[in-house]
Parts: C-alpha cells; sequence; structure tokens
C-alpha cells in the first residue's frame, strides 16, 4: 500500500459534506414509491437511479471543496466506482481528486485504506460480483494515488471505537428511537399526506421506537438493517436486495425517515455538512428541535429582516446552463475544480459561512457575492462540459434564475425567492406548539433555483437548485419571533397570504387554531 495521509476531524475542510445519494440505499421518493407498488428491487431499477445518484453526486464535487464518503460506498455502489474501473482520463482524474483530499474515504476500524472488507470472505454474500468488481477497482485506484483517509483517532483503537460507539451507532438509534416525536402536523406536510395519515405513520414509528427500546435492554445498537429487516424488506430477504415490502405499514415512509436519520446522523458525526439530494426529504423533516444552548446572543425578528432586506442581488439574464450535473466526467469534474470561477466561489462562500450575520448583505462579500460567484461556476461548467464531444451530451440552454433565501424556525419554513423584479414570500409548514413560547433554532440557507415553465422545470431546476446552511443560531421564542417577523416584512409580496397560510394550516391540521398559536399570529 502506497503512503496515505491520516485524518481526523480537525484535518476536514470548514465546507466538507456527506452526500446522502451515494448511499446504496437512497432512492428517490417517486421511485421508491413504484417499487413498493410494483414489488421490485434494487438491481431492477438501477439504470433508472444511476443517472439521480450520478447527479448528486457529482453536483457534491462541484460545490464542495471536499466530499467524504463511506470506505463501503466507494466499491458497493457501482455509480461511484464506474469512474475507476477502467484505465483512462476519469480514472486518472478521480485518483487525482483522492491524492489531492477532494474526495476522503471514512474508514471506521480499518487501518489503512485497503483492509480487506469481510464480504470477501463469503461469497454468498447478496451483490457478491458487483461487491467484488468494486472492490477489485478501489485497490487498484487506491494503489495509485496518494488516500487521504479519515478516522476518530489513528493512534488510540479504544478512543477510535468508543466515538463510532457514541457518535455513530448510538446517536443514530437514539434518532430512530425518537422519530416517533415528529409533530404530526409539521410531518403530514413534510410527506404530503393529511393529518390522520401522518399520526398513523406516527403508530409505526412508535413500533420502531419500542424496537430500538427493546435492543437498548440489551446493550445493543439498532443498525439500519435491523430496522429494515423489521419494518420495510420483504420477510427472509437480506436488506441490501433493496426488495421492499409493500405489505408492511407505511413502508416507504419509514424507509425515508430511517435513511435522512442514518445519513444525516452520519454528517453530524463528522462534523460536515449533510448535503440531501433537492428531491428527498430535507434535514428539517427531522425536527431537531432539542433546547438550544445559549452560547450567543439570540438573533432578534428585527435584526434578521433588516439583514433579508438589505440584500440586493444583481442577476444576469437568460444565462447559458446544462440540464444536468450528471452528465459530466471525472475529468471534466477535475477541469472545473481548477478554474477561477471555482476558487472564487470557494472564497466568497467560506467568507461569508465565517461571518454571516455580518457579511450577508454586503454586496462585495456576502450573499450577493456567493450568488454571483456561483453563476459565474455554473456557466463555466457548462463551457467546459459542452466543448468536450461525448455520447449522450448534456443540453444547454438559457434560463433565469432567483436567488432563494429560506428561514427555519420551529418547523415553519419561510421562503423568499428574489429575482430582478423583486422579492416574494412563501411559508412551508406550521409553527411546533411546543416552541411558541420556548427558545427555538433558527437556520438560514442560501441557494438558488431556476426559473422555468412547468414543461421543463424537472429537468433544469433540478440541476441549478442549491442550498447551503449560512446561519445558524436561536431566538427566544419561536411564536413571538414569527409574529415580529412577519410584521417586519409584511410589505413583501406573498406575506399577508404566508400569515393567512399558516393559519389555515393550523385549523386544518388541528381541527381549529389553538388558541395560543392564534395568539401569536395576530
Amino acid at each position: 500500500m502506497n503512503a496515505f495521509s491520516k485524518l481526523t476531524l480537525d484535518d476536514l475542510h470548514p465546507m466538507a459534506v456527506v452526500a446522502q445519494s451515494l448511499d446504496n440505499q437512497w432512492v428517490p421518493p417517486a421511485l421508491l414509491r413504484r417499487m413498493v407498488a410494483e414489488g421490485r428491487e434494487l438491481s431492477d431499477v438501477r439504470a433508472e437511479l444511476a443517472a439521480d445518484v450520478r447527479a448528486e453526486y457529482v453536483r457534491s464535487l462541484v460545490n464542495s471543496p471536499q466530499v467524504v464518503i463511506n470506505r463501503a460506498f466507494l466499491y458497493n455502489n457501482p455509480v461511484v466506482f464506474a469512474d475507476f474501473a477502467e484505465d483512462g482520463p476519469d480514472r486518472d482524474a478521480f485518483a487525482r481528486l483522492l491524492s489531492s483530499g477532494a474526495i476522503v474515504q471514512m474508514l471506521l476500524g480499518e487501518q489503512t485504506p485497503v483492509d480487506p472488507p469481510a464480504f470477501l470472505e463469503r461469497q454468498s454474500t447478496p451483490n457478491y460480483t458487483t461487491l467484488a468488481h468494486g472492490w477489485q477497482a478501489w485497490t487498484q485506484v487506491a494503489e495509485r494515488s496518494h488516500v487521504h483517509s479519515l478516522r476518530y483517532s489513528w493512534d488510540d483503537p479504544r478512543a477510535n471505537a468508543d466515538q463510532i460507539r457514541r457518535r455513530l451507532a448510538g446517536e443514530f438509534t437514539r434518532r430512530a428511537q425518537t422519530l416517533v416525536n415528529l409533530h404530526g402536523p409539521s410531518l403530514a406536510m413534510d410527506l404530503d399526506v393529511d393529518l390522520d395519515a401522518a399520526l398513523r405513520i406516527k403508530s409505526r414509528l412508535a413500533e420502531v421506537t419500542a424496537r430500538c427500546a427493546d435492543l437498548a435492554t440489551r446493550d445493543e445498537f439498532a443498525t439500519r438493517e435491523r430496522l429494515y429487516g423489521e419494518f420495510v424488506t420483504a420477510p427472509g430477504t437480506d436488506p441490501a436486495l433493496g426488495r421492499f415490502d409493500g405489505g408492511k405499514p407505511f413502508t416507504a415512509e419509514v424507509k425515508e425517515l430511517i435513511d435522512l436519520a442514518y445519513n444525516v446522523n452520519l454528517a453530524t458525526g463528522l462534523e460536515a455538512l449533510a448535503l440531501t439530494p433537492a428531491e428527498s426529504l430535507h434535514r428539517g423533516v427531522l425536527q431537531e428541535w432539542e433546547p438550544v444552548k445559549r452560547r450567543s446572543t439570540a438573533l432578534s425578528a428585527q435584526q434578521l429582516a433588516e439583514l433579508l432586506r438589505g440584500t440586493a442581488f444583481d442577476f444576469v439574464q437568460q444565462t447559458l446552463f446544462i440540464d444536468t450535473f450528471g452528465k459530466l466526467s471525472m475529468r471534466d469534474v477535475w477541469d472545473v475544480r481548477h478554474t477561477e470561477q471555482w476558487a472564487t466561489y470557494v472564497a466568497d462562500m467560506r467568507r461569508l459561512l465565517a461571518d454571516p450575520l455580518n457579511l450577508f448583505g454586503d454586496p462585495m462579500r456576502g450573499a450577493p457575492a456567493v450568488i454571483r460567484s456561483y453563476l459565474d461556476l455554473l456557466g463555466e461548467t457548462t463551457r467546459i462540459a459542452t466543448a468536450r464531444d461525448r455520447p449522450r451530451a448534456p443540453r444547454h440552454r438559457a434560463r433565469d434564475v432567483a436567488a432563494v433565501i429560506g428561514v427555519e424556525i420551529a418547523g415553519a419554513l419561510l421562503e423568499l425567492q428574489v429575482q430582478s423584479g423583486g422579492m416574494q414570500a412563501a411559508l412551508i409548514g406550521t409553527v411546533a406548539a411546543p416552541f411558541l413560547t420556548e427558545a427555538a433554532r433558527v437556520t438560514v440557507r442560501l441557494g438558488m433555483r431556476a426559473v422555468s415553465d412547468r414543461r421543463e422545470r424537472r429537468a433544469f431546476d433540478s440541476a441549478l437548485d442549491s442550498r447551503t446552511q449560512v446561519i445558524n443560531g436561536w431566538v427566544e421564542s419561536g411564536g413571538r419571533f414569527w409574529t415580529e417577523l412577519v410584521a417586519e416584512l409584511r410589505d413583501v409580496p406573498g406575506m399577508s397570504e404566508a400569515q393567512r397560510q399558516l393559519h389555515g394550516q393550523a385549523a386544518a391540521t388541528e381541527g381549529e387554531v389553538d388558541e395560543q398559536l392564534g395568539s401569536v399570529l395576530d
């Protein structure tokens, strides 16, 4: 084995991400529901799934300086190892990404990047041929690269094992066990079901809780495979096959929530950002509303409103963009990451993340600069992607874009879409009752989306959709904050409707507007 870099959490880039789409169990929601209804398994939809996985994988490599990949995904996900399975420009580019630290391999107990996995000793393992092919490809590319591998501790095996148990195994068990606590009305909005269905899903999640508690009494952890076997996959089948059982209650919804908890837990355990695919459940669905730690001054509604109002974006109309990141090769990715535009975008985003409250509205150093540099990056990415002759070349066309600012507090999301014509507000979700009078977390995300007609929305919007968390703070009272923020932004188009919508959602989901909820919204 060649020399390799031994990284710990302190060595990761501040903008490092963990991409959920690389999980070999990830399936987009619409495809998942078809698989459940039609009795299909993962091997039946690999070709269809590959395009979505590829697009999200490449997006992560373009949007972030560093992507952390679970060591198993490097050989068990064909979309990943396809780039280095054969000699050629893509394998060379992947090796350079490994050697530069752009791709980091996450290890658990392994001591080197090529410690043999257990499946090699069991040819009866499901998908053994695929796994063996992926492992061979990985060992070959690792031998020609300077791999960057991550562990919690390299010097103390006991400390490393303790961190894995606490940060990963134990924390996933806790997350799975508390899914039943999700606020019903908010869960109904997130899953696009009515309140009765959301409550029945919660009843099923109560069984997940009971299973986790049963394992805990034996001092065991609730692995995803165990939960799949009982609540998601067909009896007698290996969970790795992805044969989902439509006869089990709410199979698709339970799988989505378990997968989200699993992948967010991995990112949190590595102190990295969780990159969830645009079409999947977002992290806010997990309602991580535990009591806030008051380590800094609370954010006021007036302060946030001034920050939002004071941010002006310059838009270049009708800019050419590709239809998907998925058609970029690893050689394209390497070239994109070595452009002036990519370096400028990373520098602008890193500067904003370092001091978001003071810099957000700054036209040269804040959110406008980030959006501007990202548009420039996408333009250069399009130029690189369309300059090479290749099969299935990316389509590109002129697109109008909008900046998107999302403010999430206590289960409700205020989304502000900013175009050349001004700002438009929309409210999504409901305020969770426990946080009407209590302190709550506030998260502000910055991103962009294409403004398109319905016919081409999916093809081009998904390529341009991008969100990054830039502010993570707290407010004294979730309910009072919403009241004051709505008042501060009352002249923004859509804000009046957003306020009425919140009233209506509360009435529809709770039967009538809760007196306390009504008082903070009036």
